[in-house]
């Protein structure tokens, strides 16, 4: 997923179908996983300038209660 799984407009039926499929998928896993304390998330990036600090924050313990989340990343 991306930016463009939360931005909706003509001519991305086949993108925004695809985006919000993983999204779904995020949701579903976070709650089936929850009981075996598994975590699911998803980073949407945009313009990157950097995410190694959210990417290894989210695996951590500190992070253990955020699961099913789509976090929007977008730096200009």
């Amino acid at each position: 997923a991306n930016e463009h799984s939360t931005i909706v407009g003509e001519y991305k039926s086949a993108c925004i179908t695809s985006h919000y499929g993983l999204l779904g998928l995020n949701k579903v896993i976070s709650i089936e996983g929850a009981p075996f304390g598994i975590t699911s998330n998803i980073i949407c990036p945009g313009n990157i300038k950097t995410l190694a600090d959210l990417i290894l924050f989210l695996p951590s313990d500190q992070a253990r209660s955020i699961t099913g989340q789509s976090i929007p990343w977008c730096l200009t």
